[in-house]
């Protein structure tokens, strides 16, 4: 009796496993278990069409974790990138990558912490440089469960390039939320240009914290950038000029009511942004401005008439 109990409790455990194996597979930053169940069957369905139409790109992107060893093992700065040789790969590259990170990843294994991060990263760029709003689901999940500030941030910047309105409104309630994540998503939310995104950036402005507000100013700078909206991806939007506009009346503010390296930061983000109503914003804050400010505002208008962006 007790033999045949026992071989029952097996069986049945065998019998869970095979129902719930897959579920329980895990990619490098999360598992599919972590994803809601619509998006999780539509995911492994596009996994599998992909698969069955183009093995061989499962196959280069496979080879994502020894580009990161390689890269990591080889770089001479503070971080190893792998996110251009995966781009290369093409779009196709897009359903191959999720599975990676979300569904049927490598274990980490010996790996050391920064190949790791090299690779989740690298991974989550190329996704996010897709553009394609059928990654959102994957990584608003990993923007919900990493931790990691580098994986954070390239989360949010994946979404932000994707753009899409759920996901800017997304960030831009992160960026306000004070909490662990918000220093990621603030330094992330330049690429999502948007309405939305860059006056949020503005809000932020306001923070008495000098370290976050070079954070924004940077952003803001990326934000409105004139040479990234003159790509037809990302004019498509239609909101550049406001953009901008935001991003330049949001600088000039921080030049205004700051000094020192603050204002050089600033200066050079509205020397990137040159948006064609920042003259008319100076000429506006000269008024009533001190001696010293005064000149600092010529100054910039020198510099912006000079503008090689013109």
């Amino acid at each position: 009796m007790k033999t045949s109990k026992l071989l029952s409790s097996l069986a049945a455990g065998l019998v869970l496993v095979a129902l719930t194996g897959s579920a329980r597979a895990d990619g490098i930053s999360l598992g599919a278990r972590h994803l809601k169940v619509k998006d999780r069957t539509t995911l492994k369905a596009e996994i599998g069409k992909v698969r069955a139409a183009n093995p061989a790109i499962f196959a280069k992107v496979a080879e994502a974790p020894k580009l990161a060893q390689e890269a990591d093992e080889q770089k001479r700065g503070r971080a190893a990138s792998i996110t251009l040789s995966l781009t290369a790969l093409g779009k196709d590259a897009l359903f191959p990558m999720l599975e990676m990170l979300a569904v049927d990843g490598p274990t980490r294994g010996k790996s050391s912490e920064s190949t790791w991060t090299t690779l989740r990263v690298g991974l989550i760029e190329a996704v996010g440089l897709t553009r394609d709003v059928r990654a959102t689901p994957v990584l608003n999940a990993i923007l919900d469960r990493e931790s990691d500030f580098e994986v954070v941030r390239a989360a949010a910047e994946a979404l932000g390039r994707i753009g899409d309105d759920a996901s800017t409104k997304r960030l831009a309630r992160l960026a306000v939320a004070p909490g662990a994540k918000q220093a990621a998503v603030v330094s992330a939310l330049g690429e999502c240009r948007r309405i939305k995104a860059a006056s949020t950036l503005a809000q932020l402005t306001q923070t008495t914290d000098e370290t976050q507000l070079l954070v924004v100013v940077k952003s803001l700078g990326t934000v409105g950038n004139a040479w990234a909206w003159q790509t037809p991806e990302i004019q498509k939007s239609g909101e550049g000029d406001r953009v901008r506009a935001i991003a330049a009346r949001a600088l000039l503010g921080v030049f205004v009511k700051n000094d020192g390296f603050v204002r050089s930061k600033a200066e050079r983000a509205l020397l990137v942004v040159n948006d064609p109503g920042t003259p008319a914003l100076i000429a506006g804050a000269k008024q009533g401005a001190s001696a010293e400010l005064a000149r600092a505002l010529d100054a910039l208008a020198s510099k912006l008439a000079a503008n090689p962006a013109n």
